[in-house]
């Protein structure tokens, strides 16, 4: 073998070295989070029991309340609809109040002018 060749083989010997050592730099790494890793991960049962607790606790008392909520609204609806109908009611009365007064008041204008005109006659058959 050549010196070049022992120089290349060389070479590539110490930069796998180096990646060696880098490599076991990470895994060091990796070995001092992993206990702290443990102890939050054997937190999580814990959490779920306390969740799934939590969660049979509220939920029932949650849709106890929306159906309260929900018949509140309905009463509410019905109630409004009620006054609604009623409103609607009064709005055709007063409809109907205003139509008979214009036509009074059409028929009093009528007779307004009409009288105007005997008036006027009257008046012109004096001057005469």
């Amino acid at each position: 073998m050549e010196n070049t060749e022992k120089s290349e083989i060389l070479l590539a010997i110490k930069e796998l070295s180096n990646k060696m050592d880098n490599m076991q730099k990470d895994v060091d790494e990796i070995k001092e989070v992993i206990p702290e890793m443990q102890e939050k991960i054997a937190i999580i049962p814990e959490l779920q029991k306390e969740i799934k607790n939590i969660t049979q606790i509220i939920i029932p008392e949650m849709q106890v309340e929306i159906r309260k909520i929900s018949k509140s609204v309905a009463v509410i609806e019905v109630e409004h609809g009620e006054k609604l109908d009623l409103l609607f009611d009064i709005f055709d009365m007063h409809e109907e109040k205003l139509k008979s007064n214009e036509r009074r008041i059409h028929l009093c204008e009528r007779h307004l002018d009409r009288h105007d005109d005997e008036i006027y006659y009257l008046k012109e058959v004096q001057r005469a």
